[in-house]
């Protein structure tokens, strides 16, 4: 994904706004990639009882599965940076952490789904009808505007990295009261 951003967008000596697009409309979909899938082998009743069975608690799989995913998508998103960065583009540290806490908000917005609905088709279409809807400006999402750096507007992204913990920690409550209601 991260390597036919170049072809959509140019990604070479772009200012602070330009440099903004390709991170937070084109490299925050990684997180719905790299968060969503966290709880999905074990929607299957047969794995999840197999891997309940073992002595490593679910929720620690699934706590360490949601840990590398978010160290994987800081560091897809910091070499995309840096990548920008050597095509001199203005790219901040500040710009880093904003697409960062984009992509953890999608990412979280279908990891609770794949939570609360058990569905795989259900889990990516949340966080893409999340996504489209953000096309439609900041007046109808205010805070969690995604798009809030081509404007180069950061407080957004504090409201957009807080409430992915709230989702983040929703989904690990609900897929753990699901597991003891089984």
């Amino acid at each position: 994904m991260l390597l036919i951003t170049p072809l959509i967008f140019g990604v070479e000596n772009l200012d602070a706004a330009g440099s903004a697009a390709p991170l937070e409309m084109f490299v925050a979909l990684c997180g719905i990639i790299l968060l969503t899938p966290v709880f999905m082998p074990e929607q299957k009743p047969e794995t999840l009882d197999l891997v309940a069975t073992k002595w490593v608690s679910c929720m620690v799989v699934w706590g360490l599965r949601l840990l590398y995913s978010v160290v994987a998508l800081a560091l897809l998103t910091g070499l995309f940076c840096l990548s920008m960065r050597l095509g001199h583009c203005d790219v901040s540290f500040g710009m880093f952490l904003g697409c960062v806490c984009g992509a953890l908000f999608l990412g979280a917005s279908g990891l609770l789904a794949s939570a609360v609905f058990n569905n795989v088709a259900v889990s990516y279409m949340v966080p893409l009808i999340v996504y489209a809807a953000n096309f439609s400006g900041p007046k109808l999402l205010g805070n969690f505007w995604l798009f809030s750096m081509t404007v180069e507007q950061y407080h957004q992204k504090v409201w957009l990295f807080v409430s992915a913990l709230v989702m983040l920690a929703a989904a690990f409550v609900v897929k753990g009261l699901r597991r003891r209601m089984a």
